[in-house]
């Protein structure tokens, strides 16, 4: 429980460095299981928070390219074509972020109304880590996501 909750909030304080070795879990604990609700909650509270930076700058790093791609292009059906290929390559990380979106919300209702918590935040985990590799190397606040997800299915 404590060394999720530590990497989740490292992964939201800019400039944090990764660790080099994880930390070790103590004796017969399971990695996710994640513990009260309070603490539940407030992992919650920061992935949230994380999605709510994120996505911005996501937005804005899209719409350069997008600027990028039009200006680099000869004519107009050239730069139809780059931003139809654009877009393709931004579609995972869209449909991505809306699952990691639903998932997060699943959760906080399972700390909010009851339900299986554990279950539910090990999904985020999940969905979390299908969605950190789709982003540009650019984006800071992820950088210890490949940390956090290893071994995470």
């Amino acid at each position: 429980m404590k060394t999720l909750l530590v990497l989740l909030f490292a992964l939201l304080v800019p400039g944090c460095p990764p660790r080099t070795t994880p930390p070790a879990p103590p004796a017969g604990s399971a990695p996710l299981a994640l513990g009260p609700v309070a603490v539940q909650a407030k992992i919650a509270n920061a992935i949230a928070v994380t999605i709510n930076e994120v996505v911005p700058l996501l937005r804005d790093i899209e719409a350069q390219e997008g600027d990028d791609v039009i200006h680099a292009s000869a004519d107009e059906p050239t730069a139809r074509l780059r931003l139809a290929a654009l877009e393709s390559r931004w579609k995972p990380v869209w449909e991505a972020e809306k699952t990691l979106r639903l998932a997060q919300g699943i959760w906080a209702t399972a700390l909010e109304k009851g339900g299986d918590r554990d279950a539910a935040a090990k999904a985020v985990l999940s969905t979390f880590c299908k969605f950190a590799p789709l982003l540009p190397r650019s984006v800071p606040r992820l950088s210890l996501a490949t940390y956090l997800c290893e071994g995470v299915p």
